[in-house]
């Protein structure tokens, strides 16, 4: 990183870096996943993989830093930034025991990596685990990604309709994606094999989500409904009706008990997940209410 930069080929570093994570990642083997030493003899934790990956995430935070324009900076200013959590961070310190830390925000001055879809994007979630995304496009397919390198991992056809929403399941198993062909959609994340097509709504499907138990699925159409699914059958178990017009977004509670909905009638509604009673109309928007989302504790909407 050092001598390329220097030769200020510095994204030319960063390419290299990807293509060694891809052969490592391809060619993984139980040498890749236990643990290495070091020079002097002691074990360090973590697998090849996990370091090449960290380097990465390094290699972009430094290489789009005002700090890249003097290469010393990279062991004087880049390193005392960067997580002091990461072995990375604890493995230069004991190199570098005279250089003070560096504590508060650090950010990139670019994007982290460019995902190049084949059409126009229409909505993307991550996996629980932060490692994939997932992305539905005009084009009426779903895709998967890898996050650390921006590689296709999986193409899941079916819908017959531009995708409108896509969810991950919170285990990560599953994929859940509406669509304006009416329907909504259940994949296996591993194989990318459709498992449930579910059919109910009569207009496009704006949004869907998985509870927080992964139990159902609820999702929100342009026929002004809000339904609820069962998701190991794919039956249908609730209609909410009370809006009177597109509901363009929908969310669970985070205990999972109340669902929120917003709507082009303007509109924000809390209903009872178990009985599908409405329970709050919230009015104050003077036009279309396009997301919705409860706060992390579930007070707040």
């Amino acid at each position: 990183m050092e001598v390329m930069n220097l030769l200020q080929l510095s994204q030319e570093c960063l390419s290299i870096l990807q293509q060694a994570k891809k052969c490592v990642d391809i060619t993984s083997t139980n040498i890749f996943k236990s643990a290495f030493s070091n020079n002097n003899g002691k074990k360090n934790t973590g697998s090849l993989l996990e370091w090449i990956t960290e380097t990465i995430n390094f290699a972009m935070y430094f290489s789009s830093s005002l700090a890249s324009s003097s290469t010393p900076h990279l062991y004087i200013s880049a390193l005392p930034t960067w997580s002091q959590n990461s072995v990375l961070a604890k493995r230069w310190k004991e190199q570098f025991t005279s250089v003070p830390i560096i504590k508060g925000a650090r950010g990139l001055t670019k994007s982290l990596i460019e995902i190049n879809h084949h059409s126009h994007v229409l909505c993307i979630a991550f996996s629980p685990d932060g490692r994939h995304v997932v992305s539905g496009s005009w084009d009426e397919s779903v895709w998967v990604w890898d996050f650390s390198t921006g590689a296709e991992i999986l193409q899941l056809n079916g819908h017959t309709g531009s995708v409108n929403s896509v969810a991950f399941s919170p285990d990560g198993r599953h994929i859940i994606s509406g669509s304006k062909d009416k329907s909504l959609y259940v994949w296996d994340f591993l194989s990318g094999v459709e498992l449930l097509q579910l059919n109910g709504h009569t207009d496009d499907v704006a949004s869907v989500v998985f509870s927080p138990n992964g139990t159902h699925i609820v999702s929100g159409s342009h026929d002004k409904s809000v339904r609820v699914w069962d998701f190991s059958s794919g039956v249908e178990l609730l209609q909410l009706n009370g809006h009177t017009d597109s509901v363009f977004s929908v969310a669970f509670s985070p205990d999972g008990a109340h669902i929120v909905s917003g709507s082009h009638d303007k509109s924000v509604r809390v209903w009872d997940f178990s009985s599908g009673l409405e329970l709050v109309q919230l009015n104050g928007h003077t036009d279309s209410v396009f997301s919705v989302a409860f706060s992390p504790d579930g007070t707040h909407i």
